[in-house]
């Protein structure tokens, strides 16, 4: 917080926020910040976001809530630096857990940076890898 610049929100922090477990362990519940629509509790009546650190895991979480339903989104591993989508345990630098749910969705798209696919997977069957479609129909 800094008095010399004039606050734009209810809260203006001007240099590092440091989030830290109170309990000054390697917990669980390592600290998290929340972005919160409604509710109070999380995991019962919060709907929102929250980013938590897994102390004893060692990974950074970010999850949704709407109610009881609490999904985990994305998972970083802090000591090997995969990343997990859909999963809190991921294997490989990146490793995407579900998919497309409708037929013929993207469950994957990574695009250069004019927008053109490079590679697209859609409904687990079809891939796609630059202009060459590969179809798995055992899937």
């Amino acid at each position: 917080i800094n008095s010399t610049n004039s606050a734009i929100g209810e809260l203006d922090v001007y240099g590092d926020l440091i989030v830290g477990n109170k309990n000054a362990a390697n917990d669980v519940d390592a600290g998290a910040l929340y972005f919160r629509e409604a509710g109070t509790v999380w995991g019962t009546s919060i709907y929102g976001f929250r980013i938590i650190q897994d102390g004893s895991a060692n990974k950074l979480n970010i999850q949704s809530a709407n109610q009881t339903t609490v999904k985990e989104l994305i998972s970083f591993d802090r000591d090997s630096g995969n990343v997990g989508i859909g999963t809190t345990s991921p294997s490989a630098k990146l490793h995407v857990v579900g998919g497309a749910e409708a037929t013929d969705a993207t469950a994957l798209l990574v695009e250069n940076e004019e927008g053109t696919d490079l590679l697209k997977i859609t409904d687990g069957k079809v891939l796609t890898a630059n202009t060459t479609t590969y179809i798995n129909e055992s899937l």
